[in-house]
């Protein structure tokens, strides 16, 4: 045996982390494990109270097992720094030494039994093996097994999971030979946690699919339904006799599940990058080629799509879109708006209907945060499928597409592109109508044919007033936007002021032609409040708030 080199913890530039245990059960007490290194990585585990790095000679250190009938007993398992194989390694101090075990190549350590500390599982490509003298020998228990497998344990010490990412496999024998049978299996990565309270009860999650099974796998039962792909399930143990709760996770959200309730517990912060997805900035623009289409006739025609301005309604942001239609000339044929919010908190788009400058009501028009396979609903009877992303190439620029699928009449199709926007759309119940995307203005930038937009309208799209615009978002930490419009040549400035009237920035200081403008204001440095911004230009002179909130 060799022993491990211990060497004071000096920092390293990376550190990823593959297991977590805990001493006694004592979440306080913890040892972990992975990978570690300034260039070139190397396997360490290391204890809760130690300033030590153990430096341990191999790639990484994957997986720890401590032994529940004495803590003190560790294994670690890792792969050969020099080879295919596994090294494992040993402690009997709860791990504050380490020798090398034996060498064995090809093996992977799986699991040490939580019952008998004598009892080991490995995997050599298929093979699943068990040991019951602690690793010396082994025997062929399965042949058709994955290597890369989490175990699970009945409290009735007889059956156990064996869960990869696919499928689950459940010997009703300890793990003999001949006992293995598959119970479940996937296209879709599946999660599981069983239930200690209850022999037999165990939890599976497929997708946005929440399942239940009584009998140790042998039939899963429909249990919840999230609108949100999961990542992880938790069954909550009792000593007291079973607890009901379930805790299951989703990108964003924690959930907290009873058979009778769904109640979110946390809900983390949005990428702020999910915006992209759906740009709406004064002076984007899209235009698209479209069909009206009745019973028996179809007709094209041409729309586009502008971002003109914003208004602020109950302390709330709403864009407004205007929409046009020109005929194949090129004639504008019709004009209307429309309002939407972004909610930066959850991602979602609402459209919103106004009448006489009061707020009606809005619908759900996009949530951001689904992903492959979820689904939100546009209201209680309309849902609609996040059905595939795929690359777009196009325009000279490198993207991804998502297509969006409704599930209910009247049918609801659409795609979305990552920093440009709306690609297509399909309307269809007795008459529809389609568009798709032939150019937009994203930022300034043209991608494609954006005639007539860019041709037709190019004065009318100019602005004959001088407007300034509610700053998004608002709150904000620590930038903003700020868009106005010039009516006319001349002289423009824009500044911010605290509550007391000084001067804290100066966004715009100069001559400017007529046009739509948008600046960002970095309030780093500046303390949490209420603050002015002043357009002046001509005799314009507009004065809104702003509120910074950290």
């Amino acid at each position: 045996m060799i022993t491990i080199n211990i060497i004071p913890f000096i920092g390293p530039q990376f550190a990823n982390v593959f297991d977590l245990e805990f001493l006694n059960n004592n979440p306080v007490t913890f040892i972990y494990s992975g990978i570690q290194g300034h260039e070139d990585g190397l396997g360490f585990v290391q204890r809760y109270d130690m300033e030590y790095w153990l430096d341990i000679p191999t790639g990484n250190v994957y997986n720890l097992e401590i032994s529940r009938e004495n803590d003190s007993l560790i294994f670690a398992c890792g792969n050969n720094f020099f080879g295919s194989g596994n090294d494992w390694f040993k402690s009997t101090d709860g791990g504050k030494n380490w020798s090398e075990y034996f060498l064995q190549n090809g093996f992977r350590f799986i699991s040490l039994s939580p019952f008998d500390d004598q009892i080991i599982f490995a995997t050599a490509g298929s093979v699943l093996y068990k040991s019951t003298d602690s690793g010396i020998n082994f025997s062929t228990v399965d042949t058709s097994h994955s290597n890369l497998v989490e175990f699970f344990y009945d409290n009735d010490s007889i059956h156990i999971y064996s869960v990869s990412l696919s499928s689950v496999k459940v010997s009703d024998d300890k793990g003999n030979v001949f006992s293995w049978s598959e119970r479940y299996s996937s296209s879709n990565p599946i999660f599981v946690s069983v239930d200690y309270s209850q022999s037999g009860s165990i939890y599976l999650a497929n997708g946005r699919y929440i399942y239940h099974s009584t009998d140790y796998g042998l039939t899963f039962n429909e249990f919840k339904v999230l609108d949100r792909r999961i990542v992880g399930i938790y069954k909550k143990p009792s000593a007291g006799g079973g607890s009901d709760k379930l805790y299951a996770a989703t990108k964003y959200d924690l959930y907290e599940i009873t058979p009778d309730t769904i109640i979110t517990i946390k809900h983390l912060a949005l990428d702020t990058d999910l915006f992209s997805w759906f740009p709406l900035q004064i002076g984007n623009a899209w235009v698209y080629n479209s069909t009206f289409m009745g019973d028996t006739s179809a007709e094209e025609y041409i729309s586009s799509r502008e971002v003109i301005d914003t208004i602020l309604y109950n302390n709330d942001q709403y864009f407004i879109v205007e929409n046009k239609t020109y005929d194949l000339a090129k004639t504008i044929q019709s004009s209307f708006g429309d309002y939407y919010r972004v909610d930066s908190s959850t991602g979602i788009i609402y459209k919103a209907f106004f009448i006489n400058d009061s707020l009606t009501h809005e619908e759900l028009y996009l949530d951001l945060t689904t992903e492959e396979g979820d689904t939100f609903h546009i209201d209680e009877f309309h849902p609609i499928l996040f059905e595939s992303e795929e690359p777009f190439n196009q325009w000279g620029i490198n993207s991804t597409k998502r297509n969006y699928i409704g599930q209910s009449t009247p049918l609801y199709n659409f795609s979305i592109i990552k920093d440009i926007g709306l690609s297509y759309e399909f309307w269809w119940e007795l008459v529809g109508f389609e568009h798709k995307l032939k150019g937009a203005v994203i930022d300034g930038t043209i991608y494609g044919d954006i005639t007539p937009l860019g041709v037709d309208d190019e004065k009318e799209n100019l602005p004959t007033e001088f407007s300034l615009s509610q700053n998004f978002p608002n709150p904000f930490n620590p930038t903003t936007n700020i868009g106005f419009r010039i009516a006319e040549f001349g002289f423009v400035s824009l500044k911010v002021y605290d509550v007391l009237g000084r001067e804290v920035a100066t966004l715009v200081n100069e001559e400017k032609q007529t046009g739509v403008y948008e600046v960002e204001f970095n309030a780093t440095g500046l303390s949490s409040g209420i603050y002015f911004y002043t357009l002046k230009a001509g005799d314009f002179n507009q004065t809104k708030k702003l509120i910074l909130l950290r």
